[in-house]
């Protein structure tokens, strides 16, 4: 069984059922979470009611790419809940589903062809493959923002842009350097290790969890 977790925040909120208790649902939009065979979840909100017995669970529903929590809301008498979903799947059912925000049907089935030979390369510790394909990915998602340019430049327009932090711009020029090294006039130089695979593990997966749809350029 694998294990991630979701961030919850941005809550929208439905009508109150009850105009005199005046609570409303919250309901949190993860528009991947479909890609997951999901066997169970567990929600932990921030603001949960802790005692000397325990804590109130929160009573909650997942919809598709909905995480609806009952009653959450005092509306509009009290912020908005955020707080971790924490998702336990067997694996992806359709890869192309954790790039929802890829409108071009052709690219979204690629980038799900990458993403899976991504799992598969991390699977058998095969840490070329996988720098590979990661960078595959991180190309892929930067081309459907910016158009058709090297991968130098569209690291470099995503970091003008504010689209990606400094920490991933350097990660990310590092995978570029790594893919030229499969030709053989650069034998000399370091291969993938262990290491770089999981300092690129952790921006992937922060990397998939992103709202792209939402996100704007910086003024």
């Amino acid at each position: 069984m694998n294990v991630t977790t979701f961030r919850l925040e941005n809550a929208e909120h439905t009508e109150s059922a009850s105009p005199a208790i005046n609570c409303a649902d919250a309901i949190f939009r993860l528009p991947i979470l479909s890609a997951y065979a999901i066997q169970q979840t567990k929600l932990e909100l921030d603001n949960q009611i802790h005692m000397d017995t325990g804590y109130t669970p929160a009573k909650y529903v997942i919809k598709n790419e909905c995480v609806i929590v009952e009653n959450a809301i005092s509306w509009p008498y009290t912020e908005p809940p955020t707080g971790i979903l924490i998702v336990y799947y067997s694996g992806i059912i359709e890869y192309s589903r954790l790039f929802p925000h890829v409108e071009n049907k052709s690219l979204r089935e690629r980038l799900g062809q990458f993403s899976h030979e991504v799992d598969s390369a991390f699977e058998s510790q095969s840490w070329m493959s996988y720098v590979l394909m990661v960078g595959a990915v991180v190309e892929g998602l930067l081309f459907d923002k910016f158009g058709n340019k090297t991968f130098g430049k569209l690291i470099e327009e995503a970091d003008r842009e504010g689209i990606i932090e400094p920490d991933e711009v350097t990660l990310f020029n590092e995978v570029r350097n790594l893919r030229n090294r499969v030709h053989a006039n650069r034998c000399n130089e370091a291969f993938a290790d262990r290491k770089i695979a999981m300092q690129l593990s952790v921006t992937y997966e922060r990397l998939l969890k992103r709202q792209w749809e939402t996100m704007h350029s910086v003024p």
